[in-house]
């Protein structure tokens, strides 16, 4: 019996800190989330927040905070709204996101990067969610700001994992990508 009695206790114990560890960690999820919005906004003059987790860049281009930053909020680590072409950080749509739906040339060196430089070469995983028969195209730039061409992304298609993906110009398309041709 005094087993039991033990292994009771123990059980009750750990429910009570449970609840009290979960609070703490979607407190310091939630800061993180906070101070990243902050430095965002900070890096990126005019742009302004839409929620706890997206800032509007400019129009037609949002940035978010890493996903697992924002487990709280009932985010899911690649989701890309409709009439979007999006870009993560991390492998299998983790980081943070960028989401692009405005026609025409997005140039990344002008998304401040929270913290500190630019968008440029920090792209490893995307999904492009245009509408249908939309391609994307890629380019990386060369010392000499010439551009070299990655490959397209037709609409509806997906890279997790842009060190795998084979660029036109050879080697991986992985942390390479500067501008890109939306639609």
């Amino acid at each position: 019996m005094a087993f039991s009695l033990v292994t009771t206790t123990a059980l009750v114990i750990g429910v009570n800190i449970a609840p009290a560890q979960a609070a703490d960690s979607a407190a310091g999820a939630a800061t993180s989330a906070s101070a990243d919005v902050a430095r965002i906004l900070a890096a990126n003059p005019g742009s302004r927040q839409l929620n706890a987790s997206d800032v509007e860049l400019e129009p037609g281009v949002i940035m978010s905070v890493p996903e697992s930053r924002t487990a709280d909020f009932g985010i899911q680590a690649g989701t890309c709204t409709y009439k979007y072409l999006c870009l993560w950080s991390g492998a299998n749509w983790t980081g943070y996101k960028l989401s692009l739906t405005r026609c025409g040339w997005t140039y990344l060196q002008n998304y401040a990067w929270p913290n500190g430089g630019d968008w440029r070469d920090k792209t490893t995983s995307l999904v492009n969610n245009q509408t249908t028969g939309v391609i994307s195209h890629f380019y990386d730039s060369d010392i000499y700001g010439n551009q070299l061409y990655l490959g397209p992304q037709h609409s509806y298609g997906y890279r997790a994992n842009l060190a795998y993906d084979t660029a036109a110009v050879g080697g991986s398309w992985d942390e390479r990508m500067d501008d890109i041709l939306v639609c």
